[in-house]
């Protein structure tokens, strides 16, 4: 049984057929790349994975059981980790702010200590084994490459059963292209 499957996956806007009839399977331990011309229906599927799109038809199932994300947060949840083609990121926050939002630990008082933070996004840096890019930077300061780098830290911060990369590469350098696929034989051979 796989991990993931998608059977007869169905999505259309308007009179656009997206996805048809689309079928996907993949298991712990395993790395797939989906191939394509633009237009094909790749960023689609990634959207229906991580519940930011439903299919019309078809159905997805996760560790054997139906899965039917209504929204990403309940995306992320199940362990669906998407780093998007779009980058996601708030320019005015700063890098430590952009991965952890909507997960920052609050103080007794219920303020977001902004060190602890820091240090949070320092050690992930270390942990991931890249040079870390200044956590106070404000993300509109940073080149198009650092920010493709910190969508991919945020995607991996929450440790995600399944990491789905949509062209993640299309902005790194050769080093950092070695570094995400090494990343990911790493949580490949993890039982990811």
């Amino acid at each position: 049984m796989p991990l993931l499957e998608a059977k007869g996956i169905i999505k259309r806007y308007g009179g656009i057929l997206a996805l048809n009839q689309m079928h996907f399977a993949a298991d712990v331990g395993e790395v797939h790349a989906i191939l394509g011309e633009n237009g094909a229906g790749k960023s689609t599927f990634i959207q229906i994975l991580s519940g930011a799109a439903a299919p019309d038809g078809g159905y997805l199932t996760l560790g054997g059981v139906p899965y039917a994300p209504r929204n990403p947060r309940e995306a992320r949840a199940a362990g669906i980790g998407p780093v998007f083609q779009e980058l996601s990121l708030i320019p005015d926050l700063t890098v430590a702010e952009n991965i952890f939002f909507g997960r920052e630990e609050l103080s007794a008082v219920g303020t977001i200590s902004q060190g602890r933070l820091n240090r949070r996004a320092e050690a992930l840096f270390e942990s991931l084994g890249l040079t870390p890019i200044a956590p106070r930077a404000p993300v509109r300061t940073l080149s198009i490459g650092d920010r493709q780098l910190i969508e991919i830290v945020k995607g991996l911060a929450t440790d995600p059963a399944i990491l789905i990369l949509d062209e993640a590469t299309s902005a790194l350098l050769p080093r950092e292209v070695e570094w995400l696929l090494a990343k990911a034989r790493e949580r490949a051979a993890a039982g990811k």
